[in-house]
């Protein structure tokens, strides 16, 4: 019983943080973000905005169910794919990207930046970039291609754009 009023204290703090948080003084809640959704037929808009640096980053994602997810990363003039596992369902992927890669003739370097993964690895996370250089049209193609073939996707798929 002596512990019951310190918690409902804490309680109702937590409360009122939470409301003051949550609505500003003009009576507006904050705005919640939510990710751009797309099915792969739009890619090339989102892909427009990253080449004309109307993104947050030099980079963008798509993942339809978070394994699937690829990042394409704008460079000087040209694209790149990259795929990180960060999940331990991701890791087969690398794999395949890599297998996916050499029979289509595109040069891959596994690399990483240090991301922890969901999983013992005793290390950071894996990706693999795709290194050919290419035009925005060029890395639709690949995406779509990649979605499809590795992941399973289809022209129907919804994706959520990711920072």
């Amino acid at each position: 019983m002596k512990y019951l009023w310190p918690i409902l204290l804490l309680a109702a703090a937590a409360c009122l943080i939470v409301f003051f948080i949550r609505n500003r003084k003009d009576g507006k809640a904050y705005p919640v973000s939510t990710p751009q959704r797309i099915k792969i037929g739009e890619l090339p808009v989102v892909i427009d905005q990253l080449q004309n640096k109307r993104t947050e980053f030099d980079f963008i994602g798509i993942t339809s169910n978070g394994i699937d997810c690829i990042y394409v990363v704008r460079g000087d003039g040209c694209f790149h794919i990259e795929y990180e596992a960060i999940d331990r369902d991701q890791l087969e992927y690398i794999e395949k990207i890599k297998d996916f890669c050499e029979d289509n003739g595109y040069p891959v370097v596994l690399t990483t930046y240090g991301n922890k993964p969901d999983y013992p690895c005793g290390g950071p996370a894996p990706v693999i970039r795709i290194e050919k250089e290419m035009t925005a049209h060029r890395i639709v193609s690949l995406c779509e291609k990649i979605q499809s073939e590795i992941f399973g996707n289809n022209p129907a798929t919804v994706y959520d754009v990711v920072p």
